[in-house]
C-alpha cells in the first residue's frame, strides 16, 4: 500500500511540476513573442494610449499573467518607470517603441482608468 502512496505522490508531483513548466513556458513564449509585435510598432505610430494598451499591455494585465493596471490610480512617473526599465518577466520599452510623449498620455490615461470590466460582463 505505501508502494502505491509513494507512487501516486511521485505522479502528482510529476504531473504539477509538468504544469507549472507548461504555464512558465506559455507565459514566456507570450511575453517574448508579444514583445516583439509591439517592437515592430515605431514609437509615433501609436494611435493614442488605448492602442498602446491594447496593442502592448492586455495580454497580460487583463489575463492574469500580471498585475491589473486599470483602476488602480498608479502614479504616471511609476508606470513610466515600470515602461522603460521593465521589471521581472516584463520587457523594457524605449522610446524609439514607446515614445516619450506616447508614454507620458498612457501614463495619464492608466491613472485616470477605471477598473476593467470583471468576466462575463
Amino acid at each position: 500500500m505505501s508502494a502505491d502512496v509513494t507512487i501516486s505522490t511521485t505522479t502528482a508531483a510529476r504531473a504539477a511540476g509538468g504544469a507549472i513548466a507548461t504555464l512558465f513556458i506559455c507565459a514566456l513564449a507570450t511575453v517574448i513573442g508579444y514583445a516583439g509585435a509591439v517592437r515592430a510598432q515605431a514609437a509615433g505610430e501609436w494611435h493614442g494610449p488605448e492602442h498602446i494598451y491594447r496593442s502592448a499591455c492586455v495580454y497580460c494585465h487583463e489575463t492574469g499573467v500580471a498585475p491589473v493596471l486599470k483602476g488602480r490610480q498608479l502614479d504616471v512617473a511609476y508606470i513610466g518607470e515600470r515602461v522603460r526599465k521593465g521589471f521581472g518577466p516584463m520587457p523594457a520599452f524605449k522610446p524609439s517603441e514607446i515614445g516619450v510623449a506616447d508614454l507620458q498620455a498612457l501614463a495619464a490615461w492608466l491613472h485616470a482608468s477605471a477598473p476593467a470590466p470583471a468576466d462575463g460582463n
